[in-house]
């Protein structure tokens, strides 16, 4: 498969989850003039969700379109009264894949996108959910994540494959072919990749092949549900065995209790490959970013598993740019030196109890057999 070009000319500002992210995403909102166009995975009706629900309604209200596409796995508890609520104040509002136990075949098949195109000018895109806990609350951090904010052509072409998603015809990407004839080699370069299996687009998983494969000094990757497959776990393990430096950051604490105990099953194999792990032990890390030599970096919804490689809808932003992947890498090993605790080989190898390791085993092996499941209800 031809790898997707890259676009020049865009201005790309990397965001934090939080406040700064919440804050921006509500002034985007309030600055709409024709549409706004939402595709997220989780939207929680607390108080960061009817706060941007709230602002949506009052952008439509000034004559902007509202396209809101929610997931029906994720954003299954949305409040049904308030779904109908906001539905009939202008939004247009629906689910991707409603779920229900008549449904259970589609129940691996997601929309995992956290995505906002503004006016088909300004894109923001990341792996943060409309949610307190990736807001943060008085009494809680909020989960550590990222976006970046793209104003430049891209926006357009990202809209018209969100629109796609939404009309239920999203077999064939949009042509880039005026995009490429305008663009400019000119900071930044940057691209918009897909993954869907099911629709032959596994432009995120090639790109992580690729890169990491292809990676001559460092590569830093935050993973917050890091079960690679065979292939990118062999290629993780030649990069490092090669002399690459390989760094990892996963979270200490995990949402998904099994799936803890299952990425904690392959630290053994990790450490004695020379592959550097950190937890990070501030709150909840659920970011998906990658950084090589770097020169590339790459942050969206995708994460390091089966789930995202052969399952759910993902997107993310590729930037090919020296200076924004090293003002990022110094912020990380900042977080690296300061949040995180580094696991080591001596220490795993004498805290692991038979029992912890048969518990972890165990926990890695159900997740593997409930993917193959997933599998074969998909492929049906």
């Amino acid at each position: 498969m031809a790898r997707k070009p890259y676009i020049g000319g865009h201005h790309v500002k990397l965001i934090h989850g939080g406040e700064e992210y919440f804050s921006l995403l509500l002034d985007l909102i309030r600055s709409a003039s024709f549409t706004i166009q939402i595709h997220v995975y989780i939207l929680q009706t607390d108080e960061t969700g009817i706060a941007i629900l709230d602002e949506l309604v009052v952008a439509h209200n000034r004559g902007v379109k509202v396209f809101l596409l929610m997931d029906g796995f994720g954003s299954y508890h949305f409040d049904k009264v308030l779904f109908e609520k906001y539905k009939s104040k202008g939004i247009d509002l629906k689910y991707f894949h409603p779920f229900s136990y008549f449904n259970i075949g589609k129940i691996g098949r997601r929309l995992h996108h956290k995505v906002i195109v503004i006016d088909s000018k300004k894109l923001l895109l990341g792996g943060i959910n409309i949610s307190n806990k990736y807001h943060g609350t008085p009494t809680e951090k909020p989960w550590l994540d990222y976006a970046v904010l793209v104003e430049g052509s891209i926006a357009s072409h990202t809209e018209k494959v969100c629109l796609q998603i939404w009309n239920r015809k999203y077999r064939n990407e949009p042509s880039m072919s005026h995009l490429l004839k305008q663009r400019s080699w000119e900071p930044m370069l940057v691209r918009m990749t897909q993954n869907d299996w099911f629709r032959q687009k596994n432009q995120i998983a090639s790109a992580y092949k690729y890169m990491l494969d292809e990676a001559k000094k460092d590569i830093i990757i935050v993973a917050s549900y890091f079960i690679p497959t065979r292939r990118l776990l062999k290629i993780l393990i030649h990069s490092a065995n090669k002399g690459v430096r390989v760094r990892i950051v996963l979270s200490r604490e995990s949402d998904v209790a099994m799936l803890k105990g299952a990425i904690t099953y392959l630290y053994q194999k990790l450490l004695r490959n020379n592959i550097e792990i950190y937890e990070y032990r501030t709150s909840i890390l659920h970011a998906k970013v990658c950084i090589v030599d770097k020169e590339w970096t790459t942050i969206g919804s995708h994460n390091l598993n089966y789930l995202s490689e052969f399952f759910s809808i993902e997107m993310n932003i590729d930037i090919l740019d020296k200076s924004f992947a090293e003002n990022f890498t110094h912020e990380l090993e900042e977080i690296i030196k300061t949040d995180c605790i580094k696991i080591t080989k001596d220490e795993f190898h004498k805290s692991m109890a038979w029992y912890n390791k048969l518990m972890y085993w165990i926990q890695y092996k159900i997740s593997s057999i409930i993917i193959h499941s997933l599998y074969f209800l998909n492929k049906k």
